[in-house]
Order: structure tokens, then C-alpha cells, then sequence
């Protein structure tokens, strides 16, 4: 293993992102050594990439992204007993200290001591070989149907799945609801499968590129809007919505972050629904709190995800929660020493002109290049 290299997507500043060697890591008794295989690109890998920052947390020296892992396991620690060499698993990328009072409630999501892959200052998991606390390591198994094939793709695809399972336990799905999903990125589409897969009935999508819509309806969405073609504003919206479906909706899940699109999402809502706010909205906007008061509507926020890969696992390896459709064709797919293109290719500059259909999902193959 010592003479392996370790070949990582470094980021120094905004974009200026080198594929170069780093150390190779060693694990510490609790900790498993991994040889990452498949790292799904995140939309904060690419606002890492083009602005250097997210908010207050800013990258001040050089630092690895990726967070979306799957991987087989190399060695571990002298005190691991739930996993070993060889095999298939996937990385919860977020490690709580388990010591303070949200972790001992069972909240380690909300742990403020928490170090999550790719948030400054800790590395992410483009790399060769990485290593992770074995708490957060979960064995995959690959031979149930549902990860027969694609297996490490779909392993990667556990952390925004999770997002999606979390917003789903948040928002209460109950079999025979009608859920709206704001929203129709990866994330939004990973929540209308699983709302299905909690057994809705109806899910309907709303978003302002047709593109993703299509793709979404193609996934499996009942009813797809372009908001943006919808006359009037976010009242409108929502009455447009219910009319043209005659649906009532029970949950909502908001995937965007914007703030005209909440509000379609509180006027949309049921009285007594469970509003989820999974997109990252400015941090004031401007909200119907009478409608909320009225309905006595449930909103609730979402941070991540909390004990959600074991469940996340039972869902896939049973064909409940089907990604099949979020595997992408060869457009998508990336050595990690073509991890310039495959940040262009999942996120295109504005003005830069698409030959194709743009990747819903992008995964780079961190599997050692010879």
C-alpha cells in the first residue's frame, strides 16, 4: 500500500482546482480505510469551485471535495468488527462528536462540533483513498436487486438520497397522500421517488426549466408545472396548481430555495400539511405567516439528515426507492483526472451552449488510473 499514490481534486481557491497527489492516509483504530470508487458532483462541490466559499464557510487553504462516496474498504482499524476488507460500502460524510447534548438526544446532524467532508477546513473524498470514522460506514448489500447493478453508483447516491428520506420522515408521508415537490434538481426528483416510495399517491413537481421537468416526468412525477409560464404571482401559482390536478396537497417539500416558490408551497398546502424546507433560501424572505397561522400549517426545517443511511439502504436493496433513473449515461460519467470536465459538464457556465441534455447527475470514477 506504501507505494500506491493518492491522486485528489485539491482546490486551492476559487477556480483553481488541481488534480495532484496527496498523502496517502493511515486509519486510526476506529477508523476504516477506503479505496474510494464512485463521488457523485454536488451543487456544493461546484459553489466551493466557482466562488471559494458558502456562506460563513470559506476555503483558506488547500482542500479536497466531494462528499457523495461510495468505495470498498482496504483495512481498519484494530477496534472495527462491522466491517472488513473488501467490502462494498458507502460514507455518511458528516462525523458528530457525540458528546454534546444534540448528539445524545440523537440529533447529531445539529452537533456543532460536526466535520463534514469538503466543508472547510476538511477534506473531501475525490481522492484514491480516504479515510472515515467506521460509525459512519455502511456496508452495502450488493447483491439484493436493488443494487445488482450500478452498485457503486447507487452507494454514492445514498448521501442525497438520505436528504430525501429525511424530508420525507420530516414531512410524515403517509400512504395515499398527495405530496408537492418545489423543485426539480436532483434533489427535488430524489425526493418525489421517495415520497413514493413512503407510498404517496400523487406527486406533483414544479420548476422554471423545462428540462428538468421533462426529466422529472419521465422519473415518475404524476403532474409536472413550469411555474415560470403561470400567469399571476405565487397564490396564483398554487390556485393554478390545485385546479389543474384537484389535488389537495398533505406534504410539501421545498427543493429550491426561493422565495416566491415557498410561498407557492404555503398557499398550496392542506390545513394541518407538514411544509419541509429543504432548499437553502436567503436568509429573510418573505413569508404568508397568516396563511401559516390559518392552515396551522407544520413548517419545518432541514439540516442534512440524521440516522437515515440504514434506511436509505433498505429502500434501494427492496426496489422501493429506485434510482435506476439517476445513473447517468457516458455524458456524465468521469475519470477523476477529468475532474475540470466534470464539473462543466454538471454545471455549465451561463451562455455556454449545450450539445445534449444536461446530466441530472455527475459521477466521477476515483478508482485508481494506470
Amino acid at each position: 500500500m506504501s507505494q500506491k499514490k493518492n491522486m485528489a481534486a485539491v482546490l486551492y481557491a476559487a477556480n483553481d482546482l488541481r488534480y495532484e497527489e496527496v498523502p496517502l492516509p493511515t486509519p486510526k483504530d476506529n477508523e476504516v480505510l477506503i479505496a474510494v470508487k464512485k463521488v457523485g458532483i454536488c451543487g456544493s462541490d461546484d459553489h466551493y469551485y466557482r466562488h471559494g466559499r458558502i456562506w460563513d464557510f470559506i476555503v483558506k487553504e488547500p482542500m479536497i471535495l466531494g462528499h457523495e462516496t461510495s468505495g470498498e474498504v482496504v483495512s481498519v482499524g484494530k477496534n472495527v468488527t462491522h466491517l472488513a476488507a473488501g467490502d462494498i460500502v458507502a460514507i455518511e460524510p458528516g462525523v458528530s462528536c457525540s458528546d454534546c447534548s444534540f448528539c445524545k438526544e440523537g440529533l447529531y446532524n445539529l452537533c456543532t462540533a460536526m466535520v463534514f467532508c469538503a466543508t472547510p477546513p476538511v477534506n473531501g473524498t475525490l481522492c484514491n483513498y480516504y479515510v472515515h470514522d467506521s460509525k459512519f460506514v455502511f456496508k452495502i448489500p450488493h447483491k439484493e436487486p436493488g443494487f445488482k447493478d450500478n452498485t457503486f453508483e447507487k452507494a454514492a447516491l445514498l448521501e442525497p438520497a438520505s436528504v430525501a428520506v429525511h424530508a420525507c420522515s420530516k414531512a410524515d408521508i403517509q400512504i395515499g397522500h398527495n405530496v408537492l415537490v418545489l423543485g426539480s434538481g436532483s434533489i427535488g426528483v430524489l425526493n418525489m421517488l421517495a415520497a413514493k416510495a413512503y407510498g404517496a399517491n400523487r406527486v406533483v413537481m414544479t420548476d422554471v426549466v423545462q428540462e428538468q421537468l421533462d426529466f422529472a416526468k419521465e422519473a415518475g412525477a404524476d403532474f409536472i408545472f413550469n411555474v415560470g409560464k403561470i400567469p399571476g404571482g405565487p397564490e396564483k401559482v398554487a390556485e393554478h396548481i390545485k385546479n389543474e390536478t384537484g389535488l389537495s396537497f398533505d406534504s410539501v417539500i421545498e427543493c429550491s430555495g426561493f422565495e416566491s416558490s415557498i410561498q407557492t408551497g404555503l398557499y398550496a398546502a392542506k390545513p394541518n400539511a407538514n411544509v419541509v424546507l429543504v432548499g437553502m433560501a436567503d436568509k429573510t424572505p418573505k413569508l404568508p405567516v397568516s396563511e401559516i397561522s390559518v392552515k396551522e400549517l407544520s413548517v419545518k426545517g432541514l439540516f442534512r439528515y440524521r440516522h437515515t443511511y440504514p434506511k436509505a439502504i433498505e429502500l434501494v436493496a427492496n426496489g422501493k426507492l429506485n434510482l435506476d433513473c439517476m445513473i447517468p449515461d457516458n455524458n456524465g460519467r468521469f475519470k477523476l483526472s477529468e475532474v475540470h470536465k466534470a464539473f462543466e459538464a454538471g454545471f455549465p457556465k451561463p451562455g455556454v451552449k449545450l450539445t445534449s441534455r444536461k446530466p441530472i447527475k455527475i459521477m466521477v470514477d476515483c478508482s485508481l488510473e494506470h
